[in-house]
């Protein structure tokens, strides 16, 4: 299988299978295999090892083994493609996962209940598998003496129990990325292990932007414990940048526990999700983008929930406790042609149309005097670049920074929305899909690298596996007040107070 650059970079530097390539007893077994989207692979009959996402989005579903014999022999096999059936085990656990993630797979050392994994594909997925056990006998350990696949596996599980994601997006410099952009690079950082005395950078090493996560580090200007961020300023997304030298030694005092950044892996990272690299778009003015059709889409369709999304939180409604207040929003529709065919008059007559973003004052309130959410149409057959579409992007984030009305962009797009659209997708600091299931494939101009909100809408009548976030006012689900909405234009939180 031939993998493409992302997946390969994914696939080389990754802390699991990076440090093993160079060493001959494991680059012939290391293997490679595809997924397509909607596909659903299985792994109890797998082989114990690691399975890393290179490139993709999937969600993984932890379920109760069937009784399937756990001695498991053979190379990973790719081609083990589930369909799905009503008689599959329920799930125990689902989360989703993005380049750069990892799965373990116990194969023959997993307990007859242990739960095991069933993987869906979002997008079509590129692979790469590192067997615990090669052929050709035990492999060498690590310098810790550890076996060399099983010993960074235990590393990984370290930083996902101290909820590094989390700790990494408050740092400033990070701040203006999506989370699932700080988790792409956290799936990259390398723990590393110093008894007392050892260094950590002698002088005059290439800096490495490192987090302490357990025990103290002396260098210039005082010790470092846990938390303390050393070389911060390196992470950088430039690649022109030269990293800086450690002007001194640093030297661990205790046993010492770090998550580092290898030297000038960042603007690597950088050159795979276009977001890193929008660190100057201003926090205040996020854009939310929601995919999904209107009309013919099962409903609440998106482009209702868009609505009455805008309409909730630009309402000047007294918040329930936990709520936040009133953001004064500015919904935009790709497509004003299907707008057009279902909104009454008195809405169509608040809706401005391909604005001339240089010289607009401002949205009108859609949704009465109360409601500070705004609404502009676009007319989707304009747009057949995508430098037609970054332009409008750029024209959008200009009127942002130079007015004081609108804090927040939700940006309904179709489903079917093609290629040329991508730098809105880019700009987004999440993106909302609507859904019957959780375990739909995302359309394809959803990256693999996106913050995704599952907005689902379950049938009655048929299975349905609930979906991991939903918005916190409720959806309607039954046809009438879809119906309701399109006849009247009072959004859903008239009919709710």
């Amino acid at each position: 299988m031939d993998l493409s650059q992302a997946a390969l970079t994914v696939r080389s530097s990754s802390p699991i299978s990076g440090p093993l390539l160079p060493h001959p007893s494991w680059t012939g077994v290391i293997q490679d295999g595809p997924t397509a989207s909607g596909q659903s692979l299985g792994t109890e009959r797998q082989p114990a090892g690691a399975l890393i996402l290179a490139w993709g989005s999937a969600v993984v579903e932890m379920v109760r083994p069937t009784s399937l014999p756990i001695d498991v022999r053979g190379p990973f096999d790719f081609s083990s493609l589930l369909p799905l059936s009503p008689g599959e085990p329920a799930p125990v656990a689902r989360y989703r996962i993005g380049p750069g993630d990892h799965l373990e797979i116990a194969g023959g050392r997993r307990h007859p209940t242990a739960p095991v994994a069933r993987v869906q594909a979002d997008t079509d997925c590129e692979w790469t598998f590192v067997p615990a056990d090669p052929p050709g006998g035990t492999p060498a350990p690590d310098p810790h003496g550890r076996h060399p696949l099983l010993g960074v596996l235990a590393d990984r599980r370290y930083l996902h129990r101290q909820d590094l994601v989390g700790r990494l997006t408050r740092f400033p410099l990070l701040a203006g990325l999506s989370f699932d952009a700080v988790r792409f690079m956290a799936s990259f950082l390398r723990v590393g292990r110093y008894r007392p005395g050892e260094p950590v950078f002698a002088a005059g090493e290439d800096a490495r932007p490192t987090l302490v996560l357990a025990g103290t580090i002396h260098g210039p200007g005082g010790s470092f414990g846990p938390g303390s961020t050393l070389f911060g300023d390196d992470l950088t997304w430039d690649p022109a940048v030269v990293p800086s030298k450690a002007s001194a030694d640093f030297v661990a005092r205790s046993r010492a526990i770090t998550a580092e950044m290898p030297t000038g892996m960042a603007p690597v990272l950088a050159g795979l999700d276009a977001r890193i690299g929008f660190t100057w778009i201003a926090p205040p003015h996020p854009w939310v983008v929601t995919v999904g059709d209107g009309i013919d889409e099962a409903w609440p369709d998106a482009q209702t929930i868009a609505f009455n999304l805008a309409a909730r939180e630009g309402a000047d409604l007294k918040p329930a406790a936990g709520q936040d207040p009133c953001t004064p929003v500015l919904l935009i529709d790709a497509d004003y042609a299907s707008l057009h065919a279902r909104a009454p008059t008195n809405l169509l007559s608040l809706i401005d149309v391909e604005p001339t973003w240089a010289t607009w004052t401002g949205p009108r309130k859609a949704f009465g005097s109360k409601v500070e959410a705004g609404v502009v149409g676009l007319q989707y057959t304009n747009y057949g670049s995508g430098s037609q579409v970054e332009a409008m992007v750029d024209a959008v984030d200009a009127w942002l920074q130079g007015q004081d009305i609108v804090r927040k962009i939700l940006f309904r797009l179709p489903r079917d929305a093609d290629v040329q659209w991508k730098p809105v997708v880019c700009r987004a600091s999440s993106i909302q899909v609507t859904t019957d299931d959780l375990m739909d494939p995302l359309p394809r101009i959803v990256p693999p690298l996106a913050d995704v909100l599952r907005i689902a809408r379950p049938d009655p009548s048929a299975r349905f596996r609930m979906v991991s976030r939903t918005p916190w006012f409720s959806l309607p689900r039954e046809e009438e007040p879809t119906r309701q909405f399109w006849a009247t234009g009072e959004p859903w939180i008239y009919t709710q107070e």
